[in-house]
Protein backbone atom coordinates (compact mmCIF):
# COMPACT_ATOMS: atom_id res chain seq x y z
CA UNK A 1 0.00 0.00 0.00
CA UNK A 2 2.99 2.52 0.90
CA UNK A 3 4.23 1.89 -2.74
CA UNK A 4 1.11 2.60 -4.24
CA UNK A 5 0.64 5.57 -2.28
CA UNK A 6 4.39 6.68 -3.08
CA UNK A 7 3.63 6.13 -7.06
CA UNK A 8 0.54 8.34 -7.00
CA UNK A 9 1.92 11.02 -4.94
CA UNK A 10 4.91 10.86 -7.92
CA UNK A 11 2.33 10.82 -10.62
CA UNK A 12 0.30 13.86 -9.18
CA UNK A 13 3.97 15.89 -8.28
CA UNK A 14 4.42 15.37 -12.06
CA UNK A 15 1.04 16.88 -13.42
CA UNK A 16 1.83 20.01 -14.54
CA UNK A 17 -1.36 22.82 -14.79
CA UNK A 18 -3.91 23.42 -17.24
CA UNK A 19 -3.10 26.59 -19.81
CA UNK A 20 -6.05 28.41 -17.82
CA UNK A 21 -4.49 28.39 -14.32
CA UNK A 22 -0.78 29.24 -15.81
CA UNK A 23 -2.70 32.34 -17.47
CA UNK A 24 -4.92 33.35 -14.28
CA UNK A 25 -1.87 33.43 -12.27
CA UNK A 26 0.31 35.57 -15.05
CA UNK A 27 -2.57 37.73 -14.98
CA UNK A 28 -2.70 37.49 -11.15
CA UNK A 29 1.02 38.32 -10.90
CA UNK A 30 1.22 41.09 -13.74
CA UNK A 31 -1.78 42.54 -12.35
CA UNK A 32 -1.04 45.94 -11.38
CA UNK A 33 0.90 46.64 -14.63
CA UNK A 34 -1.71 45.52 -16.12
CA UNK A 35 -4.54 47.47 -14.54
CA UNK A 36 -2.49 50.18 -14.80
CA UNK A 37 -2.06 49.79 -18.34
CA UNK A 38 -5.57 49.23 -18.99
CA UNK A 39 -6.25 52.90 -16.68
CA UNK A 40 -3.82 54.76 -18.83
CA UNK A 41 -5.95 53.68 -22.01
CA UNK A 42 -3.92 50.82 -23.34
CA UNK A 43 -5.91 48.36 -25.54
CA UNK A 44 -6.74 45.13 -24.07
CA UNK A 45 -5.16 44.53 -27.44
CA UNK A 46 -1.80 45.25 -26.98
CA UNK A 47 -1.49 44.06 -23.41
CA UNK A 48 -2.30 40.58 -24.90
CA UNK A 49 0.33 41.37 -27.90
CA UNK A 50 2.90 42.32 -24.68
CA UNK A 51 1.95 38.76 -22.81
CA UNK A 52 2.06 37.16 -25.60
CA UNK A 53 5.79 37.88 -26.74
CA UNK A 54 6.45 36.65 -22.89
CA UNK A 55 5.04 33.44 -24.09
CA UNK A 56 1.11 33.96 -22.81
CA UNK A 57 -1.21 33.72 -25.55
CA UNK A 58 -5.15 33.67 -24.99
CA UNK A 59 -7.95 35.17 -26.61
CA UNK A 60 -9.50 38.23 -26.53
CA UNK A 61 -12.51 36.64 -24.87
CA UNK A 62 -10.07 34.82 -22.52
CA UNK A 63 -8.05 37.39 -21.59
CA UNK A 64 -11.34 39.32 -20.69
CA UNK A 65 -12.75 36.89 -18.04
CA UNK A 66 -9.36 36.64 -16.56
CA UNK A 67 -8.55 39.91 -16.33
CA UNK A 68 -12.46 40.73 -14.93
CA UNK A 69 -12.21 37.86 -12.83
CA UNK A 70 -8.92 39.11 -10.78
CA UNK A 71 -10.51 42.71 -10.65
CA UNK A 72 -13.47 40.82 -8.71
CA UNK A 73 -11.46 39.38 -6.39
CA UNK A 74 -9.46 41.76 -5.17
CA UNK A 75 -12.01 44.20 -5.37
CA UNK A 76 -13.67 40.82 -2.95
CA UNK A 77 -10.18 41.10 -0.74
CA UNK A 78 -10.35 44.86 -0.20
CA UNK A 79 -13.80 44.94 0.74
CA UNK A 80 -12.66 42.20 3.43
CA UNK A 81 -9.74 44.17 4.55
CA UNK A 82 -11.50 47.12 4.94
CA UNK A 83 -13.54 45.66 7.28
CA UNK A 84 -10.76 44.15 8.86
CA UNK A 85 -9.03 47.03 10.00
Amino acid sequence: MDTKNSKLSEKLKSLQPNIRNINQAKIAEYYEAINDAVERGVSYKAIREALAEEGFKMSPATFKRLFDAECELRAKSDVVQRRGA
